[in-house]
Order: C-alpha cells, then structure tokens, then sequence
C-alpha cells in the first residue's frame, strides 16, 4: 500500500473516531432533554369542586425543558379529593396567561384563557366505570382576536390586535 493510501485511510478514520466521540458526548444530553418532561414535578395551583361534589378539575403548572425553560399548564378531572398525578390531563398549554378552571354544571367544565398555546385538548373526559356519565370540556378563550404566529410565522413572538 502506498504512503498516500496509509495517509487517507488514516485521516478517515481519524475523523470517524471525532464523529463517533462526539456523538458520544451529546447522546445524554439529547436523551435527557427528550426525557426530561417525566422528571417534572406538576404543582397543583387550583382544584375546583364540580357542582355536584362528583369530580374535581385540578389545574397544575410545571417546568420543563433543560436548555430552555418552559412552563407547562395542564387541567385534569379526577375524582373528588382523588389525587391527580397519574391520570391523564384533558388539556395542556404552554404560556398561557390569565387561566381559570370554571364548573358550569355539574357535568361541564369550562377552561378560560386569556392566551394559551394548546398542545393537547380532549373535549370530554369520563371516569374508568363511566355508566355513560361523561364530563364535556370546553375551551373559552377571552381574547378574540389573539394568535401565537406572527407575520413570519414564530411562535415565540407571537402578535396581538
């Protein structure tokens, strides 16, 4: 083999050995940062009685991100005095401002807002012997007019008339 071979053959695996280190290094930081959402701990900062003393709507904030922090806010129906953490929430937002958890009826619950980047919504919730005895949810937002996207279409900076 000549010199020149020797030398190409080793500068290629000079640089797999470098990609393959630094995958190495950033593969916890990448894993951490997908997973770190479990390690969260929800606040709960509200729960409201339904009207018929069934079911609570239990509103918790938590922070989530590594790099960035984000501050997360989910609502969830459980029932009354029944801890929240291991059911599943019926509606989750980031930067939500001016939020309030109303019972309406004994089987409605209204989530108001003033601003509120939804990433998940269900428009009913029921517990697991449910009988045919459901809870409807509704989003009222108090803004009209609001919207997260500006003109170039970020998120982060969001426009308001």
């Amino acid at each position: 083999m000549s010199g020149a071979a020797l030398s190409v053959s080793y500068g290629l695996r000079r640089l797999a050995f470098t990609a393959c280190f630094v995958a190495g290094l950033l593969t916890p930081s990448l894993w951490m940062a997908a997973t770190v959402r479990s390690f969260a701990v929800p606040h709960e900062v509200e729960r409201i009685t339904c009207l018929d003393g069934q079911y609570d709507a239990v509103a918790a904030r938590f922070q989530t991100g590594v790099f960035s922090k984000r501050q997360e806010y989910e609502v969830y129906v459980v029932g009354h005095r029944a801890p929240f953490q291991r059911a599943q929430p019926v509606f989750s937002a980031l930067n939500t401002e001016n939020t309030e958890i109303i019972w309406e009826q004994p089987r409605l619950l209204k989530i108001q807002y003033r601003r509120a980047r939804i990433e998940h919504f269900a428009n009913h919730w029921g517990p697991s012997s449910t009988r045919g005895k459901l809870v409807e949810i509704r989003l009222a937002p108090t803004s009209s007019g609001h919207s997260f996207l500006n003109a170039s279409g970020d998120l982060e900076a969001g426009t308001e008339p």
